[in-house]
């Protein structure tokens, strides 16, 4: 393991929510914005936009969010009103 990822780890540990809440952010950010973009105003499964966002080098992992799931993620979106 890098000594700059060594680092990133424990800045983490030392605050995981600040971390969780960025990432989560950004991966809603990010979602939201490829189903805009590729998808516009046409039905489609979020598990359709979601393989097409992690075949993206730069992605961020769900695993790094507050959604443990696709499913958990989608149905925030609906309580949300996004």
């Amino acid at each position: 393991m890098s000594e700059s990822h060594q680092r990133q780890l424990l800045l983490a540990s030392e605050n995981p929510q600040q971390f969780m809440d960025y990432f989560s952010e950004e991966f809603r950010n990010d979602f939201l914005e490829l189903l805009r973009r590729r998808f516009g105003t046409k039905r489609v499964h979020n598990n359709i936009v979601y393989n097409e966002y992690i075949s993206h080098r730069e992605h961020i992992h769900m695993n790094a969010t507050q959604w443990e799931t696709l499913t958990d993620f989608t149905k925030w979106l609906g309580r949300e009103g996004l």
